[in-house]
């Protein structure tokens, strides 16, 4: 009788040697990922932290440099707004309303950065005519503020599915009231998605828009881009301008009242 020995293929034991260290290895880098992220977040935390302290000790150039240090790792509603209020205390308007709008950019229905930057508005020298803003927009404004544009798509894709289930009910069902159900659920979230579709692009644009700018400092706004063009006015710190055209080292702005001009690239900072 032959006995029957049971062999291993030894192509087939490296090989799930390999399998093994490849799980271990990608473990191991998830870890280490994991570690990184959180070691991180707490290194965030307590640089945040140290800020606040020298901003509430009155130590207001330090609180900035710490405040600008985390901007580094990414931009948020409360840095800006944050870095805000220490450049006003420190009596540095222009770089206050700056970062104040740049905070109400990414948040534009918080009520203590409008407050706040309101309040840096009252202490601008030069006299501009601010057109008030039509109330409709206003109101526009603060509908697509509510959310960012990325939740806005996500509400969209909900809105979608209900659609979905709406239009099988409709075209689907034999029975006739839960065809008049699908139907009103169709008539109700249809126009909800395209609200959040518009109010959703809005945003988007509101994120991405880089055509508004603040005066950072004194700077002339001349009427051609050389250094020896004529003095339209004098800008002063925190004037807000839009940015129409740039040309080397000079944009092409206006001014709320629509009056046009030159003036240096490195006197203004873009929203």
């Amino acid at each position: 009788m032959v006995k029957a020995f049971l062999t291993v293929d030894p192509k087939f034991v490296s090989s799930c040697h390999l399998n093994i260290f490849e799980v271990m290895m990608r473990v191991i880098l998830l870890l280490v990922f994991l570690l990184s992220a959180f070691c991180s977040t707490g290194q965030e935390n307590t640089t945040f932290q140290a800020a606040n302290k020298a901003y509430n000790e009155g130590n207001y150039t330090v609180a900035i440099t710490t405040y600008k240090q985390l901007l580094t790792g990414g931009e948020s509603s409360e840095l800006h707004y944050n870095l805000g209020n220490a450049y006003y205390k420190n009596q540095q308007l222009g770089e206050a309303i700056l970062h104040f709008e740049k905070a109400l950019k990414l948040n534009p229905g918080d009520n203590n950065i409008i407050e706040n930057l309101a309040i840096a508005k009252e202490a601008v020298e030069l006299e501009v005519l601010q057109v008030p803003t039509f109330f409709v927009l206003r109101m526009w404004r603060g509908f697509h503020g509510l959310l960012s544009s990325s939740a806005w798509v996500i509400l969209q894709m909900l809105w979608i599915i209900g659609l979905l289930y709406g239009l099988y009910l409709w075209t689907l069902s034999r029975d006739a009231s839960t065809r008049v159900r699908g139907l009103k659920l169709i008539a109700v979230l249809l126009p909800l998605l395209l609200l959040s579709y518009f109010a959703g692009r809005s945003a988007h644009y509101g994120e991405t828009a880089e055509d508004d700018g603040v005066v950072l400092r004194s700077a002339p706004l001349v009427n051609e881009p050389l250094d020896k063009s004529e003095t339209l006015e004098e800008l002063t710190p925190g004037v807000k301008v839009e940015i129409l055209d740039q040309l080397d080292a000079w944009y092409k702005v206006s001014l709320a009242n629509k009056a046009q001009g030159w003036v240096k690239k490195d006197a203004v900072g873009i929203i």
